[in-house]
């Protein structure tokens, strides 16, 4: 008999990239599949195996073959929006003996398309970005979902993030799922209320990491779901007890801090505010982009890559914006108003970056593009060291791990930044403060590193903690050396 997986391969190699690109259809691989499956099965504790097996987004089969290899009993459920697929997926569990099966070509997130509840759900959910054109929702894809899922599915929410929390309603009691994710969707704002209702009624775990490159492109993960009775909340404080982020969740490599939220008087937000342009900005922007001329007194461009901690890299190295390479670039005849909105005193925070890099602007002639976070603050030294410290980019990590375009970055939202603590007044912080300001004049890179250093050092005792070694070394080690 012919391998009944080879089926889906060669469907989804027949589609054409940009369809599929535009649908999502990215179909797992039959070892990625029964390894879920096996995952799915050991957090199942029920009385007796698991009796229906959905898959809410079938593409090629995968998961319900691989299903079909542990629970030949079982009854098998599969929906997907292409009828392509759904014949695909009929035609390989025929040919691996498959005979109570059940498959409906229709949306997997409409609620009339799925039973009303199933003991295991396992599958791959289209991931569709609503930051990506190629893949936005259009007004009534918008309008349906919204009379399906509420305000959870308003904003940018990718599709997978819906499918989760179209699941998390069907499982029956002791149910379990295991979706392939994007890892944003643990972390990102837009996905905040989808985590709010799964976390009342179902543990949440990671239970794989795409490290093989089964789904190129997109960092990817394995959630999985168990739903759980009247009345759970889960440990105080955990993922699943309705936290607002899972993010921690990923951050298995990130050193274990004392969270001081819970006693610090203040955060960031209660002394600065923050603000991080959009797309529009960015195309704005390049329309005037320049090389700087000899005596030029226009803005400074400033995106991310010439942000460093305590250091400005604009006219020490070159930099891609817009598509083309600039040495010192910057910005010429743009509106009063936008530049009055951009400049002055500020402090600069990186995104997507190893550490939290926070720069003051003291000329006030930064101009920072997308995803730069702008920090307006009347002590910026001070929010400056706070935000540079080992112990906010380990806090941060925690907090938001998944959301950046690579593991080992870090990706905040202007209120997130606001949202992270600030210590008492006193002498230790007023250290921190002066040794960051110091690191700013620093000409070598040693003398710099050594200043942050000592800014690291002296923000530990501004929290009344401990200096924690494990987190400091992990900090340093990811510090840019240039």
């Amino acid at each position: 008999m012919a391998d009944p997986f080879a089926l889906g391969v060669a469907f989804e190699q027949a589609q054409d990239p940009d369809d599929r690109t535009r649908r999502g259809a990215w179909f797992t691989p039959a070892p990625v599949a029964r390894l879920l499956v096996d995952r799915a099965l050991a957090a199942w504790a029920g009385s007796r195996p698991p009796r229906v097996v959905l898959d809410p987004s079938v593409g090629g089969g995968a998961f319900l073959l691989a299903a079909h290899e542990r629970l030949p009993d079982a009854r098998l459920v599969g929906i997907d929006i292409d009828a392509g697929a759904v014949a695909v997926t009929r035609e390989a569990l025929a040919r691996a003996g498959a005979t109570d099966v059940a498959l409906v070509h229709g949306d997997g997130l409409d609620p009339s398309s799925c039973p009303e509840e199933v003991d295991l759900v396992v599958g791959n959910p289209p991931f569709l970005s609503q930051l990506r054109a190629a893949t936005t929702r259009g007004e009534d894809r918008r309008a349906r979902l919204r009379g399906w899922y509420g305000e959870a599915a308003e904003g940018y929410v990718d599709e997978a993030g819906l499918f989760v929390l179209a699941v998390s309603r069907l499982l029956a009691p002791d149910g379990v799922a295991v979706l392939v994710v994007p890892e944003a969707l643990l972390a990102t704002e837009s996905a905040g209320r989808v985590r709010e209702e799964v976390s009342t009624h179902c543990a949440v775990d990671v239970v794989w990491r795409d490290t093989e490159g089964a789904f190129p492109g997109v960092p990817t993960c394995a959630l999985q779901l168990r739903r759980q009775g009247p009345g759970w909340t889960g440990p105080p404080g955990s993922p699943g007890s309705g936290t607002a982020s899972w993010a921690s969740l990923l951050a298995d490599d990130v050193p274990a801090v004392v969270d001081p939220v819970v006693g610090a008087t203040r955060t960031v937000g209660d002394v600065a505010t923050a603000t991080a342009d959009f797309r529009e900005a960015y195309y704005l922007v390049a329309e005037h982009v320049r090389e700087a001329r000899p005596g030029h007194d226009d803005p400074r461009l400033t995106p991310v890559g010439l942000i460093d901690p305590a250091h400005h890299r604009w006219g020490a190295a070159a930099v891609r914006f817009a598509k083309q390479r600039w040495d010192r670039p910057v910005a010429v005849g743009l509106p009063p108003a936008f530049l009055a909105a951009r400049l002055g005193t500020k402090l600069l925070v990186a995104t997507q970056t190893k550490v939290l890099e926070a720069l003051v602007d003291t000329e006030g002639d930064m101009l920072p593009t997308t995803p730069a976070i702008t920090v307006r603050t009347d002590r910026p030294w001070h929010v400056g060291a706070a935000l540079t410290s080992p112990l906010l980019t380990a806090l941060a990590a925690r907090r938001h791990a998944g959301a950046a375009r690579t593991r080992t970055a870090l990706k905040l939202s202007a209120a997130q930044v606001l949202a992270l603590p600030l210590p008492a007044d006193g002498p230790a912080w007023d250290d921190a403060a002066d040794a960051f300001r110091a690191a700013h004049g620093a000409s070598a890179v040693a003398d710099r590193t050594q200043l942050l250093r000592r800014c690291g050092e002296s923000m530990w005792s501004a929290f009344d903690l401990e200096a924690d070694p494990v987190a400091s070394g992990w900090w340093a080690q990811r510090l840019p050396r240039r």
